[in-house]
């Protein structure tokens, strides 16, 4: 993670992502799925400041809940505070300058909880976490609060499983140019969950081997890299399918929808084919983006 800083306070990038593929496999015993999938930071980002304060306030700028307490960047500090605080809880002032847009499925407000962690940890300890310490004091807070979160403590291009705890970073370059496309569409996470048939066998070859035999060349990518939740999404909500044709007739080479939706990405071989594909969408909010490297602390 990449951090502007003085004495007083710490600077950071929040990343969104999107999925390359997703499988949703058997519901384990705790209630939630296993799922298989390409998590892929992009360069759409919030900006995290914290800064040293006697008690602890939190601000989003604009705000994403009614309740600061049911904020996740709140809930991250308080947690943080319980695990590493003997004594009386520590505190801060934390800021959050939202961009990346809400309840799209890019992962905003993981990504946000997740930087917290690793700001928080910094400011109150004068140095930046370790590899270590990133796995055994922030991983199971960030898992604890949400199953995206854990990819975004080391955000880039990663094979995720299980429930989202098992994070392997792949190593690969992504030089796309993706064109996201906001519908404005709530799609709830339950409904879309119920939706699915998971008896069903999947034997496919790992995702991350497809990707990495590809070397990312999107025009060999397969039908393998569906997103499970495509079907039931887009009957309820036809107009993403027909998001899905516009894009691929404009040129993309690969169109998805990402997480339960609503947002639908393509990926473009050339950042002027990305615009001009933009420039035939008015009607929805827009974004050209492109993967991140992996960010590792320094």
């Amino acid at each position: 993670m990449l951090t502007t800083s003085n004495k007083r306070s710490l600077t950071a990038k929040s990343f969104a992502k999107v999925n390359l593929g997703l499988r949703v496999l058997d519901k384990r015993a705790d209630g939630f799925h296993d799922i298989e999938s390409i998590f892929i930071a992009i360069n759409l980002a919030d900006t995290v400041t914290v800064e040293q304060s006697e008690k602890l306030l939190v601000t989003c700028v604009p705000e994403v809940t009614q309740s600061v307490e049911d904020n996740l960047v709140y809930k991250a500090a308080v947690l943080l505070s319980d695990t590493m605080s003997q004594t009386q809880p520590l505190s801060a002032k934390i800021t959050v300058q939202k961009s990346i847009p809400t309840g799209a499925g890019l992962g905003g407000g993981s990504s946000n909880a997740a930087v917290t962690l690793l700001l928080l940890f910094e400011l109150w300890t004068s140095k930046p976490p370790t590899e270590s310490e990133i796995d055994e004091i922030l991983f199971p807070i960030a898992l604890s609060l949400g199953s995206d979160i854990p990819f975004f403590l080391r955000p880039g291009i990663s094979y995720v499983t299980g429930r989202g705890e098992n994070v392997s970073l792949l190593p690969i370059d992504l030089t796309w140019h993706l064109l996201v496309i906001l519908p404005g569409i709530y799609v709830n996470t339950g409904w879309a969950y119920a939706q699915l048939d998971v008896t069903t066998a999947k034997v496919a070859a790992r995702l991350d081997q497809q990707l990495l035999a590809s070397s990312g060349d999107v025009s060999v990518l397969s039908d393998e890299f569906g997103n499970d939740f495509e079907t039931a999404v887009m009957l309820e909500y036809p107009v993403l399918s027909d998001i899905k044709s516009q894009l691929k007739g404009a040129g993309a080479t690969f169109v998805s929808m990402s997480g339960t939706g609503s947002t639908m990405y393509g990926i473009f071989t050339s950042a002027a084919t990305a615009e001009s594909a933009q420039s035939l969408c008015p009607e929805w909010s827009t974004y050209i983006c492109s993967p991140v490297r992996t960010q590792k602390p320094q």
